[in-house]
């Protein structure tokens, strides 16, 4: 069960950084908080 969220929550991570990445809102000077961001994001 815990083996199923895990993947489930690796999905959800990945969707979220390709709606980020997609984004037509982020801003040039918002980049790098983002990258700090999904970079924190990704050693959860």
């Amino acid at each position: 069960m815990s083996r199923y969220l895990n993947h489930l929550l690796i999905l959800l991570k990945h969707t979220f950084v390709m709606f980020i990445l997609s984004s037509q809102f982020v801003n040039y000077h918002d980049i790098w908080n983002h990258y700090v961001w999904l970079k924190w994001l990704y050693t959860m």
